[in-house]
Formats: C-alpha cells, sequence, structure tokens
C-alpha cells in the first residue's frame, strides 16, 4: 500500500460545505406550538383568575364565616350585611343603599319576586339586631337563616343569567 500519494483538489473549487444547523430562528411550526403553549397558559390562569374571584365563590365562602358565628344577633347582622352587600352588586349602589328595615325588606322579597321574608318575624329581626341578648327562638332564627339563603341563592343565579 502506497503511503504517499498526492491528490489534486484544484477541481473542487465551488464545492461549499453546509453549515451547522442554528435553532433559531425557528420554524413556522415551532413558533406556532409556542404561541399555542403560551396562550394555553394564559387562558388557565384567567379561567383560574375569574373561579377564584366569582361572585358565587366569595359569597359561599363568606357564607361558611358566618355559619361558625355563634352569637346569633352577630350572625343575622353580618347574613344581612351580606345580603345588601350582594343587592348592591346586583342593583347599584343608588338603589340599595338607602333602604332599611321595612323597606329592606320589601325590597329583598320584590327583587326574589316572591314573599321570603314574612312579616311576622321581620319584626323579630329588626329588634333582635339592636339589642344586645336575641329576642328570636331558635326555630324562627332558623327560619330567617333559610330564607337569607334562599333569597341569596335566587340573587345569584339572577346574576349569573344577567
Amino acid at each position: 500500500m502506497p503511503t504517499n500519494i498526492a491528490v489534486d483538489l484544484s477541481g473542487l473549487k465551488g464545492l461549499h460545505v453546509p453549515t451547522t444547523p442554528d435553532v433559531f430562528p425557528l420554524a413556522i411550526g415551532w413558533w406556532l406550538v409556542i404561541i399555542l403553549c403560551f396562550l394555553f397558559i394564559l387562558g388557565i390562569y384567567f379561567i383560574t383568575y375569574a373561579w377564584m374571584h366569582s361572585l358565587r365563590r366569595q359569597v359561599s365562602k363568606k357564607m361558611t364565616e358566618i355559619r361558625k358565628i355563634s352569637n346569633t344577633n352577630e350572625m343575622l347582622k353580618e347574613i344581612n350585611q351580606l345580603a345588601k352587600q350582594l343587592a348592591i352588586s346586583r342593583f347599584g349602589r343608588e338603589k340599595v343603599a338607602p333602604l332599611y328595615e321595612d323597606e329592606w325588606v320589601c325590597f329583598m322579597n320584590k327583587s326574589a319576586k316572591k314573599e321570603i321574608f314574612s312579616k311576622e318575624y321581620v319584626d323579630l329581626l329588626h329588634k333582635s339586631m339592636y339589642s344586645k341578648k336575641s329576642n328570636i327562638p331558635d326555630s324562627k332564627y332558623q327560619s330567617i337563616l333559610q330564607d337569607y339563603e334562599e333569597w341569596i341563592r335566587i340573587i345569584l343565579k339572577k346574576q349569573e343569567k344577567h
């Protein structure tokens, strides 16, 4: 075998060696994959944000806190305040904020389109809210609490449709 062979490469002047492929610029398919992944992550973020800050979730969380209150007068004040805040968010501050006592109860019945709160224990409710001791028997108290919860459910359903 010959070891020293001379090779004439003068005829190969037009031959170019390809460059190594770079990562950038990416092909259009990769750009589409990156954009779709970004939009997917952004969509999940906004859906999670909307769920975490939804009115229904906030009301449910507040109702759980209210049920833990042992003082019945304090509990009634809190649930009434929650109902008023919900009404303000649904119907507007100008319409709801000036309402109190009988006007407020009448508004709640009217907005629910049925009489949830009867006159019989509305007086008990008002008297107990402003006294230090609860004047409401447990049976009436549970009834009032359930009525507030029913009114809140009705308003939340209307809020979703609106």
